[in-house]
C-alpha cells in the first residue's frame, strides 16, 4: 500500500494590516462541529514567525450552535520588506481548523502636490523690517582694524575699541 500525505487546505485566510511596530487584532468565534465541548490547542506556525499573535492558546472549544469561543489574532510587524505569513492551527481531538495568517503594511500613499505646498509664513512684517533697517549694527571687523592700526593689539592691551 503506498500512502501519500499533503499538506492541508486551508480553512480561511486572515488578513492583516498594520504599521510598523503598531498592533492590529482580528477577532473571530469558532465553535466545535459536535454537540459537544471539546478541548482545544491553538498555536502559530512556524514559530520563528513572531509577528502574529493568537490567543487564547488552549481552553474549551464551545458546542455547535452555541456564540462559539472567542480567538483574537494580533499582527505586531517589527521590520519593512519582511513577508508576514503564518499558519494558525485550531486543534481538537476530532477536529483541526488551519488559517492562513497574511500580514501586510497599509498602501503606501504619495504626499499630493497641495499636501507639500510650504505653509510657513517667510515674510517678516514692516515693522520688523523697519526696526531691522533703522538699528545700527556694530561693525567688529572695522573696529579690530581701527585697534591694531593704533597700536592697541600690539601692546597686549585689552583696552575696548572706540565706542562711536
Amino acid at each position: 500500500m503506498d500512502l501519500q500525505a499533503d499538506s492541508s487546505e486551508h480553512d480561511d485566510t486572515i488578513h492583516l494590516v498594520s504599521t510598523l511596530n503598531q498592533t492590529s487584532s482580528v477577532t473571530f468565534h469558532l465553535t466545535n462541529r459536535t454537540a459537544e465541548d471539546a478541548i482545544f490547542t491553538a498555536l502559530v506556525l512556524p514559530e520563528t514567525q513572531k509577528g502574529f499573535v493568537v490567543s487564547p492558546l488552549q481552553g474549551i472549544l464551545n458546542t455547535y450552535g452555541s456564540d462559539g469561543t472567542r480567538f483574537t489574532v494580533n499582527f505586531t510587524p517589527g521590520e519593512y520588506g519582511k513577508e508576514y505569513k503564518a499558519d494558525l492551527i485550531i486543534d481538537t481531538d476530532e477536529m483541526q481548523w488551519i488559517y492562513r495568517l497574511v500580514g501586510t503594511f497599509p498602501a503606501y500613499e504619495p504626499p499630493s502636490v497641495a499636501e507639500t505646498a510650504s505653509r510657513v509664513d517667510s515674510h517678516i512684517s514692516e515693522r520688523v523690517d523697519e526696526s531691522l533697517m533703522n538699528k545700527h549694527f556694530r561693525n567688529f571687523y572695522k573696529e579690530n582694524i581701527s585697534a591694531v592700526r593704533s597700536g592697541a593689539a600690539g601692546r597686549g592691551s585689552r583696552a575696548p575699541a572706540q565706542q562711536r
